[in-house]
């Protein structure tokens, strides 16, 4: 330190400065006074006297020389000594409260002159604090001592410091102590060293954590852009097989639009063909029905047994021909009429066809059940076609059932009504029930079941009028459920 090596220079200087003043006055008093004395005193007595004399003054004179000049260098001496106490407690200060570790060591090399270990010389507060070693266990041992398993580069990069006298500023984790440590090493002497150090754990850890969530988020946002990518794809097929589906849809439409055209001119040439042909077939029916009541009423005398069930069977025939043509002229009827839409009482309006029912044959012993509150939206006209279509049927296919059952009702179903007719009659076989709505198909003999076949083809008609579905489930002997909706 300076204020020491200023010590030095003083002791080593003072002698010099004594030794110089001494031979100095000494020579000049050595010199003159001799000659002074042997030019003024000629009596060789007193000339021993004087010399005597002078020689204590010489010694007086050196004396006092030599004790100023010591008493001086005791000064200067005690006061360098106060300045080197007060910087060395000015630096004990500073070193013990250094918050960063501090530690003065000297290396310990091997027989090639390579570094092995180093010795703890000096550790302040600091060091104790972010290492846990106590001063006392650490001073006088080595760091292999201290910590067995101490990586290798701390005591090759320190001896390299120690051994060139070249400053290093380095970050290493010791192991032993699961820290990270940032060292500044700078070489105090040949063989010793300085390492002033931090603990970086937190901060180390802080940059782990950051880069190990960082690699994550990468490896989130490379997955994130592939299932982007791959989203992206399917989106592009799924736009394209929709550009595709729309086309297709515009084809159809425009396909189902022409048949749609087409399909309502061969319906309104069919409609106006079977009214045409239903019309002008009358006419001719009743001729033959009027011709044939008049032979058998003035010439069944003159036709025997046959010719009269000739003349029967034509009558009946005729009135079948004329209900199939009522039939038709009902079904374009219906198919060509205007619809008016209100609030029907479908429970009251079932009442209404069953009293009708019951009234037509009294004799009959059949139980209607239906259900109250049951309400709908559509044509009066058309809808109690309906119902008395599907009451009818049902009364008729009850016809041979000892205890008859007909049932109305209506249930939620989708977010709409459903309504049924079921009854405990005949029924059908379920294979045949694609002809069912078909006109002029019947799925019992006319010997068992009178009809013409055209009624649930009208039910049908008029239910697809109001936007609805109808459908049928049976069973041979066990009746038939009808279940439709009105849009």
């Amino acid at each position: 330190m300076p204020i020491r090596k200023e010590i030095n220079d003083a002791i080593w200087l003072m002698p010099l400065r004594v030794i110089t003043w001494y031979l100095g006055v000494g020579a000049l008093w050595i010199l003159f006074s001799d000659r002074f004395l042997v030019s003024l005193v000629r009596d060789p007595e007193i000339l021993t006297r004087v010399q005597i004399i002078k020689g204590w003054l010489f010694l007086l004179v050196t004396s006092w020389l030599l004790h100023m000049l010591i008493r001086r260098g005791l000064a200067i001496i005690s006061a360098k000594n106060q300045q080197i106490a007060a910087s060395e407690a000015q630096y004990r200060q500073l070193f013990d409260g250094m918050q960063n570790g501090f530690t003065l060591q000297e290396v310990i090399c091997s027989a090639s002159g390579a570094p092995v270990d180093y010795r703890f010389l000096q550790v302040n507060h600091g060091f104790e604090s972010m290492t846990g070693l106590s001063a006392e266990a650490a001073l006088g041992q080595t760091v292999l001592q201290l910590l067995p398993g101490i990586e290798p580069f701390w005591i090759e990069r320190l001896g390299q410091v120690a051994l060139t006298g070249t400053p290093d500023r380095f970050e290493g984790k010791l192991g032993d102590l699961g820290k990270y440590f940032e060292v500044n090493a700078y070489s105090t002497e040949p063989g010793r060293f300085a390492a002033v150090f931090s603990d970086v754990t937190a901060q180390r850890e802080a940059e782990l954590d950051l880069q190990r969530v960082y690699c994550e988020l990468e490896g989130m946002v490379a997955q994130r852009t592939a299932q982007y990518a791959e989203a992206n794809a399917a989106l592009k097929l799924e736009i394209r097989q929709r550009q595709d589906a729309e086309e297709e849809v515009s084809w159809l439409n425009n396909d189902l639009f022409r048949q749609k055209t087409e399909l309502e001119a061969v319906n309104r040439e069919l409609e106006a063909f079977s009214f045409s042909v239903s019309h002008d077939l009358r006419a001719p029916l009743r001729h033959i029905s009027g011709f044939t009541r008049m032979l058998q009423q003035g010439y069944s005398q003159q036709l025997d047994a046959t010719g009269q069930e000739y003349l029967s069977r034509i009558d009946r025939s005729c009135e079948t021909l004329g209900r199939l043509i009522h039939e038709l002229l009902e079904l374009a009827r219906i198919s060509r009429s205007e619809m008016h839409l209100r609030k029907l009482d479908l429970s009251r309006m079932a009442r209404e066809i069953a009293d009708e029912l019951q009234l037509a044959d009294p004799a009959r012993e059949v139980s209607f059940e239906i259900a109250d509150g049951v309400k709908a939206v559509g044509d009066e006209t058309l809808v109690r076609l309906v119902l008395a279509n599907l009451l009818g049927n049902a009364y008729k296919y009850t016809g041979k059932t000892p205890r008859a059952r007909i049932e109305f009702g209506a249930r939620e179903d989708n977010g709409g009504q459903l309504f049924w007719v079921r009854d405990n009659g005949a029924g059908f076989d379920m294979k045949y029930a694609d002809k069912l709505f078909a006109a002029f198909q019947r799925l019992h003999r006319s010997e068992d079941f009178e009809g013409t076949g055209v009624g649930l083809a009208i039910v049908q008609r008029i239910v697809h009028r109001h936007g609805g579905l109808i459908r049928a489930e049976a069973e041979p002997g066990k009746g038939a459920t009808f279940l439709f909706t009105l849009g």
